[in-house]
């Protein structure tokens, strides 16, 4: 039987529900911080960064229509493919399906666990508990995610209506937040809260590269081009559409937000403190429908991986795969998993503080801000070369250029500006909390805590040449 393939609006769907629920919930109170509770500055530094990313998306959709080299991977590491070669590709395709999406998965369960706790008023278990109960939440994802393809889940189909819970909830909640009777707008400069009485082009630069996190993902439509009709056409219109919808979400979201006085605003308007639970069940849900989404996307990927020629034991999950659909990528996904729990949650278990899994979110956005400028320079190069057989015209270009140092900028800052000046200034200081998660009493070191983002950043070379070598060694094994 043919599965129906999806058009534009499916598409659209898709990435909108990958990327909404991670970002404006995520991120919002850094970027509340970094403006000082300026309303103005929070809304503008929103403004920015979706005009960056449109300008992203259109650079990314023009390469999206490019001739690409082969069809032997999807979405943007096709594109890796195409205009930085193969090694710049494998090591792309081994991030993104093993690293990025997995790891970013389970951060967000974790949010999700946390707030889920708050619901019922537990906010001083130990965390711990909250990360055995994250870890236990994404296996149980990947399994229903198995049984579903498997078609050995009754109501499968249903399931996958959670993916559309944080597009719902954020659009609700925009609604019924401005219904209210907002006394607490920071938009006013009288009010105490604002600590920042004039809008800091500095701090709305400072507030960018949170910004740009919450739009990761975007790129992910290109990985299920397989099942999108006439792909070449609709993946460039899907990115830019699902684009713009995003922003649209996430403006209103900081604008309401803004309005309300915080990022908890909305409700507790209405409710007052009796609505803090109310507020952790709304992230709860949130976070649940973006970890499902996440998760399923990882999973897909996973099938597809094995297939290559990158991972040492792709020849043996490929084996498990024709033995049983979708098993080698359960086991893979569940390695992955296991991989990263033992390098960031088993840490963070023993110390009793979310600041390590915070920073794994940063380098997460380092790499995708570097390899995305890389796609793109090398497109910009291309696209003056009039022997080339890329082509575009002057507002692309135009586009490309500030795409790539916006990123630029975000990835310096995130790795030289904020690490430097915090090691420089206030070594022995003890990090305030990083915004993510719900307060914990164990902070790190500001020292401490920028010496592991930098060993983070050496996390997935390092994952990614033992794979190479384990490779190699398996060729020199069976040409022994």
């Amino acid at each position: 039987m043919q599965t129906k393939k999806l058009g534009v609006w499916g598409a659209t769907l898709f990435c909108i529900n990958t990327v909404v629920g991670v970002g404006i919930f995520f991120k919002n109170a850094s970027i509340f911080n970094a403006n000082g509770n300026n309303g103005w500055g929070v809304v503008i530094s929103w403004l920015i960064g979706a005009v960056v990313i449109l300008f992203t998306s259109l650079t990314m959709a023009n390469i999206a229509m490019q001739k690409q080299k082969d069809d032997k991977y999807n979405g943007w590491i096709c594109w890796g493919n195409t205009f930085l070669g193969s090694k710049i590709a494998k090591f792309m395709a081994f991030f993104y399906n093993l690293i990025f999406l997995p790891l970013l998965s389970l951060i967000v369960a974790v949010f999700c666990t946390s707030a889920a706790f708050k619901i019922f008023g537990a906010t001083n278990v130990h965390f711990s508990i909250v990360c055995i109960v994250s870890v236990l939440f994404v296996v149980l994802t990947i399994f229903l995610d198995y049984l579903k393809k498997s078609s050995l889940l009754v109501g499968a189909k249903w399931l996958g209506y959670i993916n559309y819970l944080p597009l719902i909830i954020c659009v609700a909640g925009m609604i019924f937040a401005f219904s209210t009777n907002q006394t607490s707008n920071l938009f006013d400069v009288n009010n105490s809260a604002v600590g920042s009485k004039n809008v800091n082009f500095s701090a709305i630069m400072s507030a960018l590269p949170g910004v740009l996190f919450a739009f990761n993902g975007f790129f992910a439509i290109g990985d299920i081009k397989d099942e999108i009709d006439q792909p070449n056409k609709k993946v460039p219109l899907a990115i830019i559409v699902s684009t713009l919808v995003i922003a649209a979400i996430y403006v209103g979201c900081s604008i309401t937000l803004a309005i309300n006085g915080n990022s908890q605003g909305m409700i507790l308007m209405a409710f007052g403190e009796k609505g803090v639970p109310y507020i952790s069940a709304v992230l709860c849900l949130v976070t649940v429908g973006s970890v499902c989404s996440l998760q399923g996307n990882a999973n897909h990927n996973c099938d597809k991986f094995i297939k290559t020629d990158i991972l040492f034991c792709s020849k043996g999950l490929d084996n498990l795969n024709n033995k049983k659909a979708g098993l080698g990528g359960l086991v893979l996904s569940l390695s992955a998993l296991l991989i990263h729990v033992l390098v960031f949650v088993v840490p963070s278990m023993i110390i009793d503080t979310d600041d390590l899994i915070d920073i794994s979110s940063n380098f997460l956005s380092f790499f995708v801000f570097i390899l995305l400028s890389m796609i793109m320079v090398s497109f910009l190069i291309k696209s003056f070369d009039k022997k080339s057989e890329v082509k575009c015209n002057i507002f692309i270009k135009i586009s490309a250029i500030i795409s790539i140092l916006a990123l630029v900028f975000s990835t310096c800052y995130l790795a030289l500006y904020v690490p430097i000046n915090d090691f420089i200034t206030k070594p022995l200081e003890w990090n305030n909390g990083s915004g993510v998660f719900f307060h914990r009493d164990n902070k790190l070191q500001y020292w401490l805590g920028d010496t592991i983002l930098y060993i983070t950043l050496f996390y997935t070379p390092i994952l990614f040449f033992t794979n190479v070598l384990l490779f190699k060694l398996k060729n020199k094994k069976a040409s022994a």
